[in-house]
């Protein structure tokens, strides 16, 4: 299946829309009355693994969407937001940094732990959520990729907790054991109003030893222009990606393997993604429209080791799969806590008051699991499983003195200073039975048996305000222990139609509070909170037809949560402080549409479509924290998108020359449940964006000129802040028209 749009970026919000339908059609009709010469008579057909077997994505009966490498490279895609309108009810909330994102499928979004499971091949790279409220999922660039895998609807059955509503898979390509090539690219970035950048990636593959050892690396670097100011420095955060690849490959026979993977990306930025409107006075800010209001430098960072050893043995009864992984992330986030300070301290702002507050946390997680997937001569499949996670997290809060140019005081005065330490441990069990009652009907159950302790110690080393802190907390563990499952019943009544009807529990697992935190904002908070859970009620189709040259699928799905995971305010009269707690109910009412299409050879449409209706459907027991009806924050209730893609022979040389067009619509967005009185929700306007691409390849060398944002809407798609009511709001908005031209070789 073929995905052509590239950066789901901004257009005007209200009207327009006949002007960006045209704008999509005549990058493509312009040039229909030319043949296109051995052009694909069918669209390209994806095989998956997103039921831990392969399959061919229509046979597969679940909601699943999958772009390949080739896809990816074609359209210069280079992060999630290159594709991520393209998936009918996935969206991001974007919290301003690179790595400080929150995955949302079918509208399922919330504090606490992640709802999408984030896999790169079978390393788990799930953000952890318990410190900011759900964001922090990891932007994984995308070179030298196999395929994405988008997998909606619960899939905690078979990828465990986390993946209460979905999960994401990054899979690598692997060493190729026959044939040495490699690839190198070079590109150009501008942003309006901003600064120019670049990017670079190169691939080589080596086979060592004919059909039985190969080696495989891959570079990638990105420098994307900054558009945002401060007084500091102009174009602040402009982004920097360093990453690397290594991967080696063993065939000891035919069908036994070995293979390793190591993979390394840093992420940079002197500052985040938003601006402010309104200085600390709330008044007008007299600057360019994209400037932050701050005393103090706001870098953030992310460093991502990853690794992966995998064993599978393809005998002829079924495929044993043995992995082992580790992912090593530190993630670095730093605001201005010049006002805070100020209020309660006493302390000039641009004088002694002038401070950050620094986020440093590191993870180390460690995943195994061992599986069994059978291909017996008879109705019956099964895949059993185990799976065991190890994770070490220690997160430190402290507030610290900067200097008048903004920086870290070389020996600043410690306002605060605390750290907390988690040690998480899962262990599950995992079963499908498949059961192919008759030719048409197939019949599928599973389950999972899951246990997870969260074991948590804290301490507060130095007190707010600089003094000696309270000391170390007491050691807290939160214990989760069941199981859910899943029932999947589909039909062929035709060859290349397949329906399917399934219900699927999805879970996360709950934790514990913070208590020393909580002792220093001299306010009491329950030791800890517990899993939400949600029913996913779905019937879905996929079709294929005129040999390949349409596809339609779609789905209906309900969906039913309970014991919300939610962030509670404690009070103590001067002060405020947060936590995780359980409450409410909500329920999911949706549908997914996918067309895509060849009308004449050369020529390749796509439409998508999903509507959500998110809310409330019990109140949040404090009225202040949400009413039945509210909607769930930053989840539209429509999206749809147009992408049409044309490629013709130029005749000299077997070049061939491409056009294309995307146009995506994304409906009102809220920040928040509703707040009684709704002071602090913003409700985000609809918006639209549009691409416009051409390009000149052969087989061994292309060339691409991007325009995303073609219409240079700005509009705010999230805002952050540090408190509320006491910082002016900081909106994070769509990146402004972005020009890329860039240049692959192939050898």
């Amino acid at each position: 299946m073929h995905f052509y749009a590239i950066k789901a970026r901004s257009g005007p919000a209200i009207g327009g829309v006949a002007t960006r339908l045209l704008a999509c059609a005549a990058a493509s009709l312009l040039t229909t009355s030319v043949w296109a010469v051995e052009a694909p008579t069918g669209l390209e057909e994806i095989v998956v693994t997103a039921t831990k077997r392969q399959e061919n994505i229509q046979d597969t009966p679940l909601a699943v969407q999958a772009f390949s490498g080739d896809q990816l490279s074609a359209i210069n895609a280079i992060d999630v937001d290159d594709w991520v309108h393209l998936v009918p009810g996935l969206a991001t909330q974007d919290n301003g940094a690179s790595g400080d994102k929150r995955y949302v499928i079918r509208g399922v979004n919330a504090a606490g732990a992640g709802t999408v499971g984030l896999y790169l091949d079978d390393v788990v790279i799930t953000g952890e959520n318990s410190q900011d409220g759900g964001g922090q999922a990891p932007d994984i660039m995308l070179f030298d990729m196999d395929r994405v895998e988008v997998l909606k609807g619960p899939q905690g059955t078979t990828f465990g907790s986390s993946s209460m509503t979905g999960t994401i898979r990054f899979i690598t390509a692997k060493p190729n054991l026959t044939d040495f090539g490699g690839s190198a690219g070079a590109g150009y970035r501008q942003t309006q109003g901003g600064g120019n950048g670049s990017q670079f990636d190169a691939m080589v593959n080596l086979p060592v030893m004919t059909d039985r050892f190969a080696l495989r690396f891959a570079a990638f670097y990105l420098d994307n222009p900054g558009y945002i100011s401060n007084q500091f420095e102009r174009d602040a955060n402009e982004t920097k990606v360093k990453a690397g690849r290594a991967s080696a490959k063993l065939a000891f026979t035919d069908n036994i393997t070995l293979t390793g993977m190591a993979m390394t990306q840093n992420t940079s930025a002197d500052a985040p993604d938003y601006y402010n409107s309104q200085n600390f006075n709330f008044q007008p800010i007299g600057q360019p429209r994209f400037y932050q209001d701050i005393y103090a430098r706001e870098p953030t960072g992310n460093n991502m080791d990853m690794y992966e050893l995998a064993f599978e043995d393809k005998a002829s009864y079924g495929t044993y799969t043995v992995t082992a992984s580790r992912f090593d992330r530190d993630f670095r986030y730093t605001r201005d806590a010049s006002a805070v300070i100020n209020l309660y301290l006493g302390l000039p702002i641009d004088g002694a008051g002038r401070s950050v507050i620094n986020y440093p946390k590191h993870r180390d997680v460690s995943s195994y699991e061992a599986r069994f997937a059978s291909s017996w001569q008879f109705p019956v499949q099964v895949l059993v499983g185990g799976f065991f996670q190890n994770e070490q997290r220690h997160f430190e809060s402290h507030v610290v003195t900067a200097d008048p140019n903004g920086f870290v005081d070389p020996t600043p005065s410690v306002l605060l200073d605390r750290t907390q330490d988690d040690t998480i441990r899962e262990k599950t069990f995992f079963a499908e039975v498949n059961w192919a009652i008759t030719d048409q009907w197939k019949l599928t159950l599973g389950g999972r048996r899951y246990d997870i302790s969260d074991l948590q110690r804290s301490d507060a080393i130095v007190g707010f305000g600089g003094g000696p802190g309270g000391g170390p907390g007491p050691a807290l563990e939160a214990t989760n222990v069941g199981q859910i499952g899943k029932a999947n019943l589909s039909y062929t009544p035709i060859e290349h139609v397949l329906v399917y009807a399934q219900v699927a529990q999805g879970f996360r697992p709950g934790g514990v509070n913070d208590q020393t935190a909580a002792a220093i904002a001299g306010v009491a908070i329950p030791a800890g909170f517990g899993s939400d859970s949600l029913i996913n009620y779905e019937l879905g189709g996929k079709t294929s037809w005129l040999n390949n040259r349409l596809v339609a699928n779609g789905a209906l799905y309900y969906i039913d949560w309970s014991k919300i995971q939610i962030i509670e305010q404690a009070t103590s009269g001067s002060s405020t402080f947060p936590y995780t707690g359980n409450a409410g109910r909500a329920t999911v009412k949706g549908v997914e549409l996918e067309f895509e299409a060849i009308p004449l050879p050369g020529w390749q449409v796509g439409a998508y479509f999903n509507y959500n209706q998110a809310e409330l459907a019990g109140d949040i027991p404090n009225p202040s924290k949400g009413l039945v009806g509210d909607p769930i924050p930053y989840v539209p209730k429509t999206t749809f998108t147009l992408t049409s893609n044309y490629e013709w022979p130029l005749g000299v040389r077997e070049m061939s020359g491409t056009v294309g067009a995307d146009y995506s619509h994304i409906s009102a967005r809220n920040s928040a449940l509703q707040t009684d009185p709704a002071t602090f929700v913003e409700v985000f306007p609809a918006y639209e964006t549009t691409t416009l691409r051409a390009g000149v390849k052969t087989d061994r060398w292309s060339a691409l000129v991007n325009l995303a944002n073609v219409f240079n809407n700005t509009a705010t798609i999230a805002d952050t802040t540090v408190q509320q009511g006491l910082y002016p709001q900081a909106n994070i908005p769509n990146r402004p028209r972005t020009l890329s031209i860039t240049f692959h070789s192939k050898f």
